[in-house]
């Protein structure tokens, strides 16, 4: 399912289907006729005549009903709506319960993939910069809270590599790169009143990795 989608220029769903069809030896056409009634698709309408989100439904589960053991999604829920995004979900862990399948998602909007994928790859000029499974992202930053009964401000902190330092109040945010017991070795011989090592999302880790190549975002505006 390619970002930029294809559709013959007056076929319906029905007959995009029947095109699939003649393609995908286990292709289930009843599959399609119920995730388009789920849906609320018509059969019988023009595809052109769907906005770009409902084509993208078509896409998705023309695809889906091939029953392929891999199935390659481009930029899959762009233009889609919330509630039915995560419709569109559910139709592919469905999928996947089904049968093996192997489903691999691009997207730049990385919190689409964290509640789906199991695995992320992060990709940059061509190369994967970082893998792992995403319940453990396997990076060397680390993101921490901490609070110091006389306050603390970033030059405290030398000798950290300090990616990031962000303070509301008295508690201050620091994302830090380096080995987690070294620095939690660091902190606490601050005694901290507060001292938690938090999970970095996939956007932060996009981010600060992007950074440590040479992006600084911070000063692109």
């Amino acid at each position: 399912m390619p970002d930029d989608l294809y559709f013959f220029p007056n076929y319906t769903l029905l007959e995009m289907a029947e095109f699939y069809q003649a393609m995908y030896p286990q292709f289930d056409m009843e599959n399609v006729k119920q995730l388009a009634g789920t849906l609320k698709l018509d059969l019988k309408a023009k595809i052109k005549t769907f906005s770009k989100g409902m084509k993208r439904q078509c896409a998705l589960i023309c695809a889906i009903s091939t029953n392929a053991d891999y199935m390659f999604f481009d930029e899959t829920f762009d233009g889609i709506d919330p509630v039915v995004r995560n419709l569109l979900k559910q139709m592919i862990r469905k999928q996947m319960e089904k049968k093996p399948t192997t489903v691999i998602m691009t997207s730049h909007n990385l919190k689409e993939l964290e509640d789906i994928c199991d695995n992320l790859g992060l990709l940059y000029k061509g190369g994967i910069l970082f893998e792992s499974e995403i319940g453990s992202i396997n990076t060397s930053m680390i993101k921490v809270q901490i609070a110091l009964k006389e306050g603390i401000e970033k030059d405290k902190l030398e000798g950290l590599e300090i990616l990031s330092f962000k303070k509301v109040g008295s508690v201050a945010t620091i994302i830090a790169k380096g080995d987690k017991e070294q620095i939690r070795a660091k902190l606490e011989s601050f005694n901290p009143l507060l001292l938690d090592f938090l999970p970095l999302t996939l956007e932060e880790v996009f981010i600060y990795e992007m950074e440590v190549l040479g992006y600084e975002f911070n000063q692109v505006l």
